[in-house]
């Protein structure tokens, strides 16, 4: 699951910097910074998301890794920092 996240974050990074470098080399600034924009907001909007996700699933998914009690909660704390 965190391999497709990390994927997808550097699929639209890459996609990001090749179109403002194509819009950049064709002098093209205004195009070149909406697509910059456009890739700050979603990369802050998709952050977000994740975030949220993440902290709430924090307690189903840290058992999967650990049968210890103990070590469940300190993970749990941890994550929520």
């Amino acid at each position: 699951m965190i391999w497709l996240l990390i994927a997808l974050s550097f699929g639209f990074g890459i996609a990001g910097m090749a179109l403002v470098s194509q819009y950049t080399g064709a002098g093209e600034k205004k195009n070149a910074n909406m697509v910059a924009s456009q890739m700050l907001s979603l990369s802050i909007i998709f952050g977000l998301i994740i975030a949220v996700f993440g902290f709430i699933l924090i307690p189903c998914l840290v058992p999967l890794i650990t049968k210890s009690a103990s070590v469940t909660r300190t993970a749990i704390t941890y994550m929520r920092l």
